[in-house]
């Protein structure tokens, strides 16, 4: 009938990771007489975030140790541990009141405060190289019967790249169950730098740049070193 209204499920497989956008959902109908279609309102979907595959890493045995980081990591929370306290020193007026030592200021007749290192951080640096070298491909032998010369027939799919952001997926995964603190450089014609690990970010977050990070036709160290080096 005219008013009935049907819900109509679809799937999507999708092949590839990245960001894909959708093509508009459009509706038609054929009613009453099955000899014409009508209807050309258009529903406009979201884009399609793929995010990349990987298999989970039972643990990560990384030699790293707690290293003091000036200024401290503003955002992150404390997981089982404070700052080491190191001393007293004159109260600097502003600072909150739970710094103030009582005790030592009823010994000094003035007002003290409690001075304490800033805290360590395990920090890991996680590198995805993403050059792919350009490779010349002559095409197929069937092409190649039939008279066509491909020299530079570029492949839309890259295995090793694949392979190293499901790597690279894995292991932030693994990291980030720890008390790491990561930080993800890939460049991919874009550089990014994106911070993770002890509640700063989810790994959620780790998976959607891996999934939009693209093949590099040049080396890309030459962008990353700089942002490695400042961190």
């Amino acid at each position: 009938a005219a008013e009935d209204s049907v819900a109509i499920p679809l799937t999507l497989e999708p092949k590839r990771r990245g960001l894909h956008e959708l093509p508009e959902l459009r509706a038609y109908s054929t009613f009453p007489f099955d000899l014409f279609r009508s209807g050309s309102s258009a529903v406009s979907l979201p884009p399609l975030l793929v995010l990349p595959a990987f298999h989970p890493l039972v643990d990560v045995d990384v030699p790293v140790g707690l290293k003091h980081q000036p200024g401290g990591i503003a955002l992150t929370s404390n997981i089982g541990e404070s700052p080491e306290y190191i001393g007293n020193r004159d109260y600097i007026p502003g600072e909150p009141v739970r710094r103030i030592d009582f005790c030592s200021w009823a010994r000094a007749g003035k007002p003290v405060g409690r001075e304490y290192q800033e805290e360590y951080y395990c920090r890991i640096a996680l590198i995805l190289d993403t050059h792919v070298v350009p490779k010349r491909t002559w095409g197929s032998l069937e092409k190649w019967a039939e008279g066509w010369y491909l020299p530079y027939e570029e492949p839309t799919e890259y295995p090793d790249l694949e392979a190293a952001v499901s790597m690279t997926a894995a292991l932030a995964d693994a990291l980030s169950r720890g008390e790491y603190l990561i930080d993800l450089f890939a460049a991919g014609p874009d550089l990014y730098v994106f911070q993770a690990g002890r509640h700063i970010a989810h790994f959620e977050s780790v998976l959607e740049i891996l999934a939009c990070v693209e093949a590099c036709r040049e080396n890309p160290f030459a962008s990353i070193a700089p942002a490695l080096v400042d961190e």
